[in-house]
């Protein structure tokens, strides 16, 4: 039960933990299936920042009295209609789907700038100031990897996408 704004903003610190929870799963993944060297070790880079946004936020939940989540959030990705994914299964190569799945990277990464942004500014309001240096270290660094997929992406393409 929540009782005051205090538990609300542990329930929206623990929104944000179920969120890198499921992201270190996929990145996981993603390690697996990329090709491209230097977008491999990017990715490896960012699940390694990853881990260390859940310890943070796990250490902080903790911290204030909360019990942290062990719970996976659904990722913010696009559903398509049955027809175009049975169309896209047919018709796109290895290649093409990694840069789908490279979309896909772009969109989650825009989603938790989104939910940091929220929690610094929440955590502001609410006068959390402990909260603000580490949700704004989570923040940079997804910040960092979404800047580093945009400036990337044209290399990536030149190299993926059918000739």
């Amino acid at each position: 039960m929540i009782h005051d704004r205090y538990d609300k903003f542990i329930l929206y610190l623990n929104d944000a933990l179920s969120m890198e929870n499921t992201a270190i799963k996929r990145l996981q993944i993603r390690l697996k299936e990329v090709r491209l060297q230097d977008f491999k070790q990017r990715l490896q880079q960012h699940l390694d920042e990853t881990r260390e946004q859940q310890r943070r936020l796990r250490q902080f939940i903790i911290d204030i009295g909360g019990t942290p989540t062990e719970e996976s959030l659904g990722l913010p990705l696009p559903s398509y209609p049955r027809s175009m994914k049975k169309l896209m299964k047919k018709s796109m190569t290895p290649e093409e789907w990694e840069l789908k799945k490279t979309e896909e990277d772009m969109i989650i990464e825009n989603a938790e700038i989104i939910r940091y942004n929220m929690l610094v500014q929440k955590a502001q309001i609410m006068n959390m100031g402990d909260a603000v240096p580490l949700l704004r270290q989570n923040l940079l660094e997804e910040e960092s990897m979404a800047a580093w997929l945009k400036s990337n992406t044209p290399d990536m393409i030149t190299h993926l996408w059918p000739k």
